[in-house]
């Protein structure tokens, strides 16, 4: 069975639990009372599903090597982080059936890499906690992660729309972002504060690195280089 097959059959038992929870009230009430707890009408069928093989192999690794615990309704939170959200669900409402949220095999599978691949030890990581989706560090926070469910598409959430947007502003203080990017930004402005950070950028099929800089008061530089995360090289920032 391949990855991507692995994955959609994971993802459509979740699915299945998920709905069956909403119909006997056992789920948490949405904050749409149209689709509160207790939720007849919910379909465990998956609407969407376009996982790609990038993303579902690192999703499985972290699965695998007990990095994360997914029940079985699709929550799920990382078990070996130092701080980790609970609030978090693989699969969710659409209509009246449900969609697998792609975008967490990502994240789920950068954490997995930092950790099997980059050297960082879980208790040194932050998951799903701020304004980036992990963030790494022990006397001061040094790597921040986002990560994006694809690279480029239609819409404004993606790691292309986040790099040209943080790059713009970079160019030119006086460019407008929007609420999500400005965030990012502003992060990146306090943590920069104690010293350079390292920004890891992940999509399915992209790993891209940039150490951060403050240039001016509220300014920032971005500069690119083609190496991954290890936790030595990101520590060398101070």
């Amino acid at each position: 069975m391949s990855d991507v097959d692995r994955v959609g059959e994971l993802t459509s038992q979740y699915a299945d639990a998920f709905a069956e929870a909403c119909r006997s009230g056992r789920a948490k009430p949405a904050r749409d009372t149209k689709t509160a707890a207790n939720d007849a009408g919910r379909e465990g069928q998956l609407v969407r599903v376009d996982a790609q093989p990038d993303e579902c192999a690192a999703f499985l690794r972290a699965l695998d090597q007990g990095l994360v615990h997914v029940k079985p309704t699709g929550r799920f939170w990382a078990t070996t982080a130092r701080r980790t959200s609970r609030n978090l669900h693989l699969v969710g409402r659409s209509g009246t059936a449900t969609a697998l949220h792609t975008e967490y095999l990502i994240h789920i599978g950068a954490y997995a890499e930092l950790i099997l691949d980059h050297g960082w030890a879980p208790a040194s990581l932050d998951f799903e906690c701020g304004a980036f989706d992990v963030e790494g560090g022990d006397h001061r926070l040094l790597l921040l992660v986002e990560a994006k469910a694809r690279v480029d598409g239609p819409t404004s959430d993606t790691l292309k729309a986040l790099r040209n947007a943080l790059l713009s502003r970079a160019r030119d203080p006086s460019v407008v972002l929007s609420v999500n990017h400005r965030n990012k930004w502003d992060r990146l402005v306090v943590l920069t504060k104690g010293g350079p950070v390292w920004l890891w950028l992940v999509a399915d099929d992209a790993r891209w690195s940039y150490v951060v800089r403050r240039h001016g008061d509220d300014g920032l530089e971005f500069i690119a280089n083609d190496q991954a995360p290890h936790r030595d090289r990101v520590l060398e920032l101070g």
